[in-house]
């Protein structure tokens, strides 16, 4: 990665805005934070942030509408900044879950299965972590981390 200083703030809403108006869900965006300037590849965090919204809207399928809320939080024993990602959607089997980050992995029809272990791996190229929780048919979170 190239990092420079970057604030995380406006990178996301930024990125949001390329999703919003969309009848099918709605994205909502919370920020404790003013600004989270971090050191980061800005197009490989937008490739992060995008993979995960792509994956969270794909997860509406079998709905009529859905709901994805974005928020950024400020963690100071941690000294990061911790973004997730929360949807309603279809979410993700228990067999499946321990499959989730591996590369070529994937439940979609369409698409290679290495959107999610590619942003593992830029996640933790940026010193950062990624998790994530999930329960059928209610939706999932996913949660990534970068040093502040």
């Amino acid at each position: 990665p190239i990092k420079k200083e970057t604030d995380l703030v406006s990178l996301i809403k930024n990125t949001l805005a390329v999703f919003q108006g969309n009848e099918k869900y709605e994205i909502a965006f919370n920020s404790e934070p003013i600004e989270a300037n971090v050191y980061i590849d800005k197009d490989q965090i937008v490739q992060v942030l995008n993979n995960l919204i792509k994956n969270a809207i794909q997860s509406f399928y079998d709905k009529d509408s859905g709901e994805i809320k974005v928020n950024i939080v400020k963690n100071v024993a941690k000294k990061s900044f911790e973004v997730s990602i929360i949807d309603n959607g279809s979410g993700i089997d228990e067999e499946h879950m321990k499959s989730v980050f591996i590369p070529r992995f994937t439940t979609k029809t369409t698409g290679s299965g290495i959107g999610l272990s590619l942003v593992k791996q830029i996640v933790e190229n940026h010193g950062g972590n990624i998790s994530f929780s999930s329960v059928l048919n209610e939706g999932s979170v996913f949660s990534f981390s970068l040093p502040a």
